[in-house]
C-alpha cells in the first residue's frame, strides 16, 4: 500500500506490485511442489525453500484475504499478534486465530489442509460461452467452466450484456464441471470468472474470460491479445 500499484514496474499504463511480482514467482515454478507447511530440510529441489517461504505463503494468503475480506484479513493478522506476541506460537495457533475471527465467511480449515498444509494448486478455465436467440423473448446464454486442478476454493461468474446489464453467480467450486444458463432479452458479451481477482491463487488468469465471437467487443479483444503478449514477456523475464 506505500508504494503502490507500480512498487516493482511502473511504465505509463503498465504498473506491477510486489504481489503481483510474487503471484507471477508462485504461478511460475510449479506451485504444487512441496507444502508450505515442511520441514526445511525435506525440501530437495532447488529454489522449493524460497518459494515456498515467500512467493506462495505471500500468494496464499492474499487469495485468503480474498475470500475473507481486507478487514477481516486485518483483523485476524491484529488478534494474532496481540495473543502471541513474545511467545512462540505455530501454524496452529494462526490457523485458530483465522477459525475464530473468519467465521463462516470461508471454511478456514479445509483452506489450510489444501493450501498450507497440501500441495494443491487452483485453476479455473471458462471452457464455453454461447448466447442464441430462443423463440420467447430474447437469448439464452450457456456459460460452462471447468475446474482444472485439484484445488477447491468458491468462485464468482460475470455475465454481461449488449445493453450493459449484468449478471453475477455465486458457486462452491466443488464439481469439475458445472454449467450456467442465463435469460436475456440481448445477447451476451462476455463472462468472467473472479472479475474481482480475488483468488490471487489462479494459475492462469488468461482462461478466466470468454468473449462472445459474435459480439462488437473488438477493443476488449485486442485488450486481452494485449496482455496475453505481457504476461509472456514477463514469463520470459
Amino acid at each position: 500500500e506505500a508504494y503502490g500499484r507500480g512498487s516493482v514496474i511502473d511504465f505509463p499504463g503498465f504498473k506491477i506490485s510486489d504481489s503481483d511480482f510474487q503471484r507471477l514467482s508462485y504461478t511460475e515454478q510449479n506451485p504444487t511442489r512441496g507444502a508450505i507447511y515442511a520441514r526445511s530440510w525435506d525440501y530437495t529441489t532447488r529454489g522449493d525453500f524460497g518459494r515456498n517461504s515467500y512467493a506462495k505463503p505471500a500468494t496464499v494468503l492474499l487469495t485468503l484475504e480474498g475470500l475473507i475480506g481486507e478487514d477481516t484479513m486485518r483483523e485476524i493478522l491484529r488478534t494474532y499478534f496481540e495473543r502471541w506476541r513474545f511467545n512462540h506460537p505455530t501454524t496452529e495457533d494462526f490457523k485458530q486465530v483465522a477459525e475464530e475471527i473468519a467465521g463462516d465467511r470461508v471454511d478456514v480449515d479445509r483452506f489450510f489442509e489444501q493450501f498450507i498444509y497440501g500441495t494443491v494448486a487452483v485453476d479455473y478455465r471458462l471452457q464455453q460461452l454461447s448466447s442464441q436467440s430462443n423463440d420467447l423473448s430474447g437469448f439464452t446464454t450457456v456459460v460452462r467452466i471447468h475446474r482444472m486442478e485439484e484445488g477447491v476454493l468458491p468462485q464468482t461468474l460475470r455475465v454481461r450484456f449488449a445493453d450493459g446489464h449484468e449478471e453475477t453467480r455465486s458457486w462452491d467450486g466443488e464439481a469439475e464441471w458445472q454449467t450456467f444458463t442465463f435469460r436475456h432479452g440481448t445477447q451476451a458479451i462476455d463472462a468472467f470468472i473472479d472479475p474481482g481477482d480475488l483468488i490471487r491463487m489462479d494459475l492462469n488468469r488468461l482462461n478466466n474470460r470468454r468473449a462472445y465471437d459474435n459480439a462488437d467487443a473488438a477493443e476488449t479483444k485486442y485488450a486481452f491479445k494485449l496482455l496475453v503478449w505481457i504476461q509472456q514477456v514477463l514469463s520470459l523475464v
